[in-house]
């Protein structure tokens, strides 16, 4: 509630990786970045691994191999292929208050939009 974010954690601590679920109140997830964040921030916390020391989180679409250095931690994610989509942009552009260029989408139905510049009111 304090963070504003729905999704929440649950890991299985293990030797050498850590199965990982991401739940929001009505729904298991597939994967959710803030969530493991603050998940691979806590085991550094807690002292179960050192600065530069790796571990790896199993979430249900990969493996999310985590690093710590002086004052940042670092992800790998996972990478899609996209397929465009040829589907008519007016109502977007009217929605959203941008000119559509292209828009792709993901095998997990991610859609991502590149766009030319917001409209002048």
């Amino acid at each position: 509630m304090e963070m504003n974010l729905s999704e929440t954690a649950f890991i299985e601590i293990g030797r050498d990786s850590f199965p990982i679920r991401y739940f929001t109140t009505k729904q298991e997830v597939p994967l959710c970045g803030g969530a493991t964040l603050a998940s691979d921030h806590i085991l550094y916390e807690l002292g179960l691994f050192g600065n530069n020391q790796e571990f790896t989180f199993q979430a249900q679409e990969l493996n999310l191999t985590i690093s710590q250095g002086l004052d940042w931690i670092k992800m790998n994610f996972l990478t899609y292929q996209l397929s465009e989509m040829t589907s008519s942009s007016s109502r977007f552009n009217e929605i959203m208050g941008v000119n559509l260029i292209e828009r792709f989408k993901s095998p997990n139905n991610c859609i991502v939009s590149r766009v030319n510049k917001e409209k002048q009111a």
